[in-house]
């Protein structure tokens, strides 16, 4: 099987029979990262899954004062 990613310069990963089973990979990217798995030989895609990038924080929103129906 093979393990691709949609990032620029990233290459594909393939394993054969008796070769290790896990991979480790180091991404950084400002977006988010597809990944999937296919088969080599015919290109048929077996799994696909979706690394989400989320910010450190949550923009900082400032909130009203007062209420929207006061009168003062």
């Amino acid at each position: 099987v093979c393990i691709e990613l949609d990032l620029a310069g990233s290459k594909r990963h393939c394993f054969v029979e008796g070769d290790k089973k896990s991979l480790e990979l180091v991404v950084r990217s400002p977006r988010d990262v597809h990944f999937s798995l296919r088969d080599p030989a015919t290109n048929q895609l077996f799994a696909e899954a979706v690394l989400k990038v989320k910010p450190l924080s949550e923009p900082q929103v400032r909130r009203r004062f007062r209420k929207p129906w006061s009168m003062f």
